[in-house]
């Protein structure tokens, strides 16, 4: 009876010391460790944008154009003025973003963070281009975007400028001129400028868009105005709000004119080489 007591307790201790052995391990293992890190950057990386969007401005805004916005926003949102529910939060949220927008330090913590992803997406380019599958690239190719590594392709200003600023979203486009400048029996320029024509009608189609959507801001800031002068608290609010989002669309289609401009440019430079 004796010994059948010192297996039991031999065996709970070896029992809890397996338990411990456990933690321990799953404690030190790098690959834990390493599991954690991405879910605190992406968690810090929100933290970063949260307060440009809770404000309203985009990314890196100019610390005098961030007082101006909040200035107008405190004033709309502030609780002697709104009395729609949640006006308190929002103002108090406001506050918060404009804090941390205006303080150097988290500027710099921001501009560290955003020059982190731009080497990270840089790299990321760098290891596609240089994977098996990118074989048919000479070396020069995998250093990045760079027109030198395309037999025939004319070395204009343009391109150079064209192929930086869009190098990953438009291989396929250089493929396609890549072929049109094999030799081959006729239709080569014909192509080139029908890619052209095609690039031109977009950047007009956007510009048009650009022209409305300027005209529209306009009166909306003078409707905002107008609804301010007469006290009409709910109509400068809806007519503000909707100055915000033309805003946001204003910056969309201008980051779309400068591509379809540098796309336009590319396709005159193939069809006139």
């Amino acid at each position: 009876m004796v010994n059948g007591a010192r297996r039991l307790v031999l065996a709970a201790v070896l029992v809890q010391a397996a338990l411990i052995l456990v933690d321990i391990c799953a404690f030190t293992l790098p690959a834990s460790r390493l599991s954690r890190r991405p879910a605190r950057s992406r968690i810090c990386c929100r933290a970063l944008e949260d307060y440009w969007k809770v404000l309203g401005v985009p990314a890196g805004t100019e610390i005098k154009e961030v007082k101006r916005v909040y200035r107008r926003r405190a004033k709309e949102e502030h609780p002697d003025v709104n009395k729609s529910p949640g006006a308190l939060q929002r103002w108090r949220k406001l506050s918060e973003a404009y804090g941390k927008l205006i303080d150097p330090e988290y500027r710099r913590q921001w501009s560290a963070e955003e020059a982190r992803r731009t080497t990270a997406a840089r790299e990321e380019a760098r290891r596609s281009s240089s994977s098996p599958g990118a074989s048919s690239r000479r070396p020069s190719d995998a250093r990045g975007p760079s027109t030198a590594g395309f037999q025939g392709f004319p070395k204009t200003t343009e391109t150079k400028k064209w192929a930086a600023a869009g190098w990953d979203a438009f291989q396929d486009i250089l493929r396609r001129a890549d072929s049109l400048r094999q030799p081959r029996a006729g239709g080569r320029d014909g192509a080139a400028v029908r890619e052209f024509q095609a690039s031109q009608a977009d950047l007009s189609k956007a510009q048009q868009k650009l022209k409305q959507l300027s005209s529209d801001e306009a009166y909306y800031l003078n409707l905002t105005e107008s609804h301010r002068r007469s006290g009409q608290k709910k109509e400068e609010l809806r007519s503000g709000l909707r100055t915000l989002e033309i805003r946001e669309e204003l910056k969309k289609v201008r980051s779309r004119i400068r591509t379809l401009s540098e796309q336009a440019d590319y396709w005159r430079s193939v069809a006139d080489a």
